[in-house]
């Protein structure tokens, strides 16, 4: 089973003890943040550091998934627009480097004020564009995470790849964010199926008398991942099941709950 982790959760540890503890708990694929806090492979990295971070990654029998920058494409002068392009180029590059395949981008957070959905998509797409065709050049795909209020939004994402319709742009399904931003998770994963390549699982659950939903265990929150796998099924999904736990006190215990859930699950439907 392809199972891993995210080391968001590790953002306050250096990448040796952050990859040491991915390790110990017996993921065989992790995901490296790439932006402060817990960078643990930054993006422009040399080649000692790119080495030094493969050594370890390799002694823990680790297979490097995903490299995590971030980035924030709703930016509306060109000068910004620019450092944006840059800035994804140079994780693009880094990916390739490092013979990692998936570079997982943010498109942005909230539709800014003043300024209307349409406008946001329209500039999007618009940095995305050169970013796509250096992507393709480079053999990486940039797997768009559903991330805050408009890159969660289902129908923003489907606009966007239906726009561009390139094969080195797809989806880091984040299926808690959904949730967190308003947005039904199953319905969003059934919407962008086709274009799936990575996820990231964590769970939500929702408070008894309603308010804003609050981080659980994977297994032990609201969201749907028995139906959400069928979909994935369905679809044909081949990727990684990463899970990103973001409690930092107790990230050990639940980045371990949440590989369990997944074996189960997972081991379930295979027998089924």
């Amino acid at each position: 089973m392809k199972i891993g982790c995210n080391t968001w959760g590790y953002k306050n540890l250096s990448a040796e003890a952050a990859i040491g503890r991915v390790g110990a708990l017996g993921f065989s694929g992790i995901e490296l943040i790439a932006h402060p806090p817990g960078c643990h492979l930054a993006v422009d990295a040399g080649v000692a550091e790119m080495a030094r971070v493969k050594k370890l990654t390799d002694e823990q029998n680790l297979e490097i998934i995903a490299i995590s920058p971030a980035t924030d494409y709703l930016r509306f002068t060109e000068s910004e627009q620019e450092e944006m392009i840059t800035h994804t180029c140079k994780s693009i590059d880094l990916c390739a480097r490092m013979g990692v395949k998936l570079d997982r981008i943010f498109s942005g957070g909230n539709v800014p004020e003043g300024r209307s959905w349409e406008e946001c998509v329209e500039t999007v797409i618009k940095i995305l564009r050169p970013c796509v065709r250096f992507a393709e050049n480079r053999g990486v795909t940039l797997a768009m995470e559903s991330h805050g209020k408009f890159g969660s939004d289902p129908r923003a994402i489907r606009t966007m790849l239906d726009e561009i319709k390139s094969p080195h742009l797809k989806i880091t399904l984040d299926f808690a964010n959904f949730m967190l931003c308003g947005y039904d998770p199953l319905e969003a994963t059934r919407l962008l199926a086709k274009d799936i390549v990575h996820t990231h699982f964590k769970d939500m659950r929702n408070p008894v008398g309603g308010g804003k939903p609050e981080r659980a265990v994977l297994g032990a929150g609201d969201i749907a991942y028995g139906e959400i796998l069928s979909v994935l099924d369905a679809a044909g999904y081949e990727g990684w099941y990463v899970v990103e736990y973001e409690v930092d006190e107790k990230v050990d215990e639940g980045s371990r709950k949440g590989k369990e859930f997944l074996e189960t699950l997972l081991k379930n439907r295979a027998t089924a």
